[in-house]
């Protein structure tokens, strides 16, 4: 059945557009985010946070983090110019003052790097995007998607642009980053960032690296824990189900210590 729906959506791409809208419209409208560790955000005291989203792609957690808080200021980056495009377009069209995007990459300096995109029938396949030319090249074979025809398959080499975030002089209240194991890189080019500012950090969970470099910068790990509806705590060393959170004694002072297990 996975097979089958993967091959509907390469055959027919914009379905996959369709998809994603239809998606996050039915989470707007239910009041859920798309990850559930999300949520963490309802509890700090922040009136209108400023929010950085490094990795936005199609903007499911700048719509998360716009229903948390409909007064966040957020700042969303997405090297892509075809995604960067449609966010801008989607924040124009609701008039959302609050959202800007930025169409570069962080990392630790600048810089320009290839990213290899696979298009397949004429459409950019965004998702399946790499460094790595073979692992963008080989990923679409008939062992993934049924009537697979290689002669329809090319790879396309962007080039994107590759900044650090302490060249953007931002003042964060909360950075939500994910970026497909280049996390280490931006974060080392956020190193003035963090220390000045000490947002309160979701990153992938799970990531021996990540964690001992934010910890380098004195942050510490928790878990987001969701208890019935609205109710929920964080747990100093665990780990959530997508995103772990990292606070420093700045970030946690923001929350009630009824939502804290220290």
């Amino acid at each position: 059945m996975k097979k089958l729906y993967r091959t509907l959506q390469f055959l027919a791409p914009k379905l996959a557009d369709l998809r994603y809208d239809i998606q996050d419209s039915v989470l707007g409208w239910l009041k859920k985010p798309w990850r559930r560790d999300v949520l963490g955000l309802r509890h700090f005291d922040h009136a209108e946070p400023s929010i950085l989203d490094i990795g936005a792609n199609r903007g499911f957690f700048v719509s998360a983090a716009q229903m948390i808080n409909r007064q966040a200021r957020i700042v969303a980056f997405e090297p892509l110019p075809w995604l960067a495009n449609r966010l801008r377009q989607r924040h124009s069209v609701e008039k959302s003052s609050q959202v800007s995007v930025e169409a570069v990459a962080l990392g630790s300096g600048e810089s320009e790097v290839p990213l290899y995109v696979p298009f397949y029938r004429g459409s950019a396949f965004d998702a399946l995007s790499s460094l790595n030319y073979d692992e963008a090249a080989n990923w679409l074979n008939s062992e993934r998607i049924y009537w697979f025809n290689p002669a329809e398959l090319h790879v396309e080499k962007v080039l994107v642009s590759v900044k650090s975030l302490d060249d953007f002089d931002l003042r964060p209240d909360f950075v939500k980053i994910y970026i497909q194991g280049l996390e280490p890189e931006a974060i080392i080019g956020a190193e003035q960032t963090l220390l000045k500012c000490q947002p309160t950090i979701l990153a992938p969970c799970r990531s021996p690296v990540v964690d001992k470099l934010l910890r380098s910068f004195g942050y510490e790990r928790f878990g987001y824990k969701i208890v019935g509806i609205n109710n929920g705590y964080f747990t100093k060393g665990d780990e959530g189900s997508y995103f772990s959170w990292y606070m420093t004694s700045h970030g946690i002072s923001h929350l009630p210590e009824s939502v804290l297990r220290i």
